[in-house]
């Protein structure tokens, strides 16, 4: 905040001693007018723009796009994005972006048509946007279109954006094609495991996720905090009460901080179990059966 503090004050100091402001000094301004949510000095920064001719550039119109759309002024981020003589991939992305961040979904599918029409290649934050998009509006079928021009594209590498594609299936409940695409993958990570046990726990397919869960760690993954929320879940689901209480150890192990979701879901699970059967595990079955999962 201070920084930005000071961004403002080198600006209107460089202008009171007669320097004109050129086009990296207006992004500074800009991007610290969108840092502190300062909506009426980046009116007035857009006003100066427009006197100097410089709102129409491609980068100031972006960053301009890209500060209404993080304040909540959508209105004038589409003026802006409207007015751009030439608006490229980064333009789109921050105006389909801003939509999607907003909830205003169907608008940013009908950007992402009128962006192909006019014969600009979607890059993986375009995909990764509209995949978004699609996960709360559009039919598995538009997503499997979407899938193929993926593959078309050579997006298939792209981990953040194949991580969106087995969130967006796994949501829907389509697991075998999440699968399918998590498979395909060559190089995962722990949002691609994570994502795929999550969408399996929360269609009721909890061995399936346990499953996921046990050769993750043996391809040497290791669980973040998103993970164990449903492995949990899953345990207790199945009736799994000692695998349930040893994640809780490995959790406490890993230093992992016990934060709201986690927190939660151990309050539930022990809720379930009762003191009484804790106890017992804590003095007999807990050793054994922690150096087995150790």
């Amino acid at each position: 905040e201070s920084k930005c503090s000071l961004v403002f004050e080198l600006f209107e100091k460089m202008k009171k001693e007669g320097i004109e402001p050129n086009r990296p000094v207006f992004l500074c301004v800009l991007k610290a007018c969108s840092s502190l949510r300062d909506m009426n000095r980046g009116h007035l920064v857009h006003y100066e723009l427009i006197k100097v001719e410089l709102d129409r550039e491609p980068a100031i119109g972006n960053t301009l796009i890209d500060m209404y759309t993080k304040l909540g002024f959508l209105e004038d981020a589409c003026r802006v994005f409207e007015k751009l003589s030439d608006r490229n991939v980064v333009s789109w992305d921050v105006r389909i972006s801003g939509l999607v961040q907003h909830g205003h979904n169907l608008l940013a599918l009908e950007i992402f048509k009128k962006m192909q029409q006019e014969g600009l290649k979607p890059n993986k934050y375009t995909f990764s946007n509209i995949l978004k998009a699609f996960s709360m509006q559009g039919s598995v079928d538009d997503v499997k279109a979407l899938h193929d021009q993926l593959v078309k594209c050579s997006f298939e590498s792209c981990i953040v954006t194949m991580n969106t594609l087995i969130d967006v299936y796994g949501k829907s409940g389509h697991i075998c094609e999440a699968s399918n695409v998590f498979e395909a993958l060559q190089n995962r990570d722990i949002v691609s495991w994570g994502t795929l046990i999550a969408s399996c726990v929360q269609h009721g397919l909890d061995h399936t996720g346990l499953a996921y869960f046990e050769r993750m760690q043996v391809e040497g993954f290791s669980p973040n905090e998103a993970v164990y929320v449903s492995v949990l879940k899953a345990c207790i689901m199945v009736g799994m009460p000692l695998q349930s209480m040893i994640l809780h150890h490995q959790i406490i192990r890993a230093g992992i901080r016990l934060d709201v979701a986690i927190g939660t879901t151990l309050l539930n699970m022990y809720g379930k179990l009762g003191h009484e059967y804790a106890h017992k595990y804590q003095e007999r079955d807990g050793p054994s059966l922690l150096s087995r999962w150790s």
